[in-house]
């Protein structure tokens, strides 16, 4: 019997803030989530305000109308991570008695650029032992916050054997510059993993995948990386994979006239060529 190629496909996180509960709350399996955003997603310029609230809103009427629209999470559609179970879930994780709202992740000894992370690791980990998977054969794919945890889970991995990164590479200098979208914080917490970037760039971490095949897509116009920071991340990952005689194995493209986007083009070329490196027949 043939086995599958699996591929872990990878998204945008988002962070539920829990209020304070003991370990003892409902396993993962329990989850029932509601991903409650900008209607316009975070590509854009002003400020991000998340669907039913308004930049005009005190404090107070904020957490009123924060209250009333996870009670309907709630009570409409039966959501049950945004209290107890989440803060359960981060109580068994990181050892502690309780988790609140104001609990600093960095001061309880974690971050959750770290967890997610550690997540990743172990869904790959997992893929490998079910029977239907041929473990040899485990791509990371994703696109903007996921091809962040593509490349990443690649570097931390080694079960991944092919990875596939639409719109997230740069280097970290060239990404730091007034107005980008990085540095107003949100999903930037999942990326700061404390320390590190004092002694390796964005791009030496993806590199740590190599010899193994990747591929890199970034969008001519995408807002959020610029062509200096695309430029210099790819030259950086195209030197290290050629120090391990494997320049086929790592390939870089930058789309002309595209976004942040990943369109059915670029998943056609990215399939076929996750099809020529891991296709067994």
């Amino acid at each position: 019997m043939k086995k599958a190629l699996p591929i872990l496909a990878l998204v945008a996180a988002t962070l539920a803030v829990p209020v304070a509960a003991s370990p003892a709350a409902a396993a993962t399996s329990d989850f029932r989530g509601v991903n409650w955003a900008d209607q316009r997603d975070n590509f854009v310029d002003d400020t991000l305000v998340l669907g039913g609230l308004s930049t005009s809103d005190s404090y107070a009427t904020t957490q009123a109308k924060a209250n009333g629209i996870l009670t309907g999470f709630q009570n409409n559609l039966g959501a049950n991570t945004n209290e107890e179970i989440v803060a359960g879930i981060w109580c068994e994780v990181l050892k502690l008695p309780s988790v609140g709202r104001t609990s600093n992740f960095f001061n309880l000894g974690s971050s959750v650029a770290g967890l997610m992370a550690r997540e990743d690791v172990r869904a790959a980990a997992m893929l490998a032992t079910l029977p239907e998977v041929d473990e040899r054969r485990i791509a990371a794919v994703g696109f903007s916050m996921g091809g962040y945890r593509a490349w990443q889970v690649a570097a931390l991995s080694d079960h991944i054997a092919a990875t596939v990164s639409a719109c997230w590479m740069t280097g970290l200098k060239e990404m730091m510059v007034p107005g980008n979208n990085t540095l107003r914080g949100q999903s930037a917490f999942f990326m700061l993993h404390p320390g590190l970037y004092r002694y390796l760039d964005i791009p030496d971490v993806a590199s740590i995948a190599a010899p193994r095949p990747m591929m890199v897509f970034d969008g001519e116009t995408d807002p959020l990386f610029t062509p200096a920071g695309v430029a210099t991340a790819y030259a950086k990952m195209h030197k290290v994979w050629a120090s391990q005689s494997a320049r086929n194995r790592l390939s870089t493209k930058v789309w002309p006239g595209l976004g942040h986007v990943f369109v059915e083009e670029m998943q056609d070329e990215a399939f076929a060529w996750l099809d020529h490196w891991l296709r067994r027949d």
